[in-house]
């Protein structure tokens, strides 16, 4: 589900803009606590209103930092952030119902460079998979299909000749 991230209207005043793009820079690195603090003096100064504030602080939990130019930030970033997460996630669990992997498993897979190696694999041209798919598409070979078309016909099959082997050691076994 993805979330839409409220648009920003900051104010026309260049000081107040300067605190709010100094707030994000701080929040950016880290430093939430700080940054969020300069919002609220900026709130108690009446430079913003708190509804302003609200919306800074959801920018932030979604990862946009970049307050520059929210309308063209606006909704498109928050949906190529969220697109990104989901097909990462999708990733994860594909993999973990495919390998049959706990996420732990599956982040140290990713971690290592499993994921970059079996898209190298995917694009490698690998002449042999087409060859031996040339193989599968031609089916079984015609010594193979005359072989087993004379056995069935005759009435042996594979298990009568297991059944009629009478060797001593084999009459040996069964009566001792």
């Amino acid at each position: 589900m993805t979330q839409r991230l409220p648009k920003l209207q900051l104010p026309s005043g260049d000081g107040t803009k300067q605190i709010l793009f100094d707030a994000s820079k701080l929040a950016e690195t880290g430093d939430l606590k700080g940054a969020q603090g300069m919002l609220k003096e900026a709130v108690s100064n009446g430079s913003i209103p708190p509804g302003l504030h609200r919306q800074i602080m959801t920018w932030w939990a979604a990862g946009c930092f970049d307050l520059s130019s929210p309308s063209e930030k606006g909704t498109g970033t928050t949906s190529e952030v969220h697109s990104k997460e989901d097909k990462e996630e999708q990733k994860i669990k594909e993999l973990m119902l495919r390998n049959n992997w706990s996420r732990k498993e599956v982040l140290q897979y990713i971690k290592e460079g499993g994921l970059e190696m079996e898209q190298f694999q995917a694009e490698q041209n690998r002449p042999i998979d087409e060859a031996f798919e040339k193989i599968k598409a031609q089916g079984p070979p015609k010594w193979f299909c005359d072989m087993f078309d004379k056995l069935e016909g005759s009435g042996a099959g594979a298990e009568g000749e297991i059944v009629s082997d009478t060797s001593p050691t084999t009459a040996q076994n069964s009566a001792g």
